[in-house]
């Protein structure tokens, strides 16, 4: 469990020791509880100073995960919400960002809610993995520019719980059981 009303970084990063996003066959999954937000704020991010992948919160209340390159150039985006788009409850959401190479899906509690085609990037050994951090690039360039556009994607402060990077694209059944198990021990 992870939860911080700080400013300070709260979260965890690791170092990936395998390739284990490298052929865009991933799927991140975990519980979130927040009862709102004021800006977007990173749950899951992926970055080697240019290629990046990113799953956050919207002070909307949806859950989006997109990939991209120089920190400003979004290649592939998907983004959901709750059935009843009550994501800011105060409860805890399933959520599962699942990529099979070639389509990135997104379930929320269970139900998918976004598909779209997958931006093939690839993160060697070393990449830092980053749960619940900020994300910064304060070299990158405005989109069709050389003009410097910094980027700052801040951490979440929403409380998570067990988060989970697995190496395959886990399919639908599995993700819908996986909610109506975690479901059934919620306060």
């Amino acid at each position: 469990f992870l939860a911080s009303n700080s400013t300070n970084e709260a979260g965890f990063r690791f170092t990936q020791a395998s390739d284990l996003f490298s052929d865009s066959i991933f799927t991140v999954s975990g519980w979130v509880a927040s009862s709102g937000i004021s800006s977007a704020e990173n749950i899951f991010h992926i970055a080697n100073g240019y290629s990046f992948m990113r799953m956050y919160l919207s002070p909307e209340g949806r859950i989006t995960a997109e990939s991209g390159v120089g920190g400003n150039t979004v290649r592939a985006n998907v983004t959901g919400a709750p059935n009843a788009n009550n994501l800011f409850d105060g409860r805890f959401h399933h959520f599962a960002w699942v990529s099979n190479g070639a389509i990135q899906s997104l379930y929320l509690d269970g139900a998918l809610v976004g598909q779209s085609a997958t931006f093939g990037i690839g993160f060697a050994n070393n990449a830092e993995v980053h749960i619940a951090r900020s994300l910064n690039y304060p070299d990158s360039k405005c989109v069709g520019s050389d003009i410097l556009c910094p980027r700052f994607y801040q951490g979440t402060r929403a409380a998570l719980d067990e988060v989970a990077i697995f190496n395959s694209a886990i399919d639908p059944a599995t993700i819908t059981r996986h909610y109506a198990a975690g479901r059934e021990l919620l306060p």
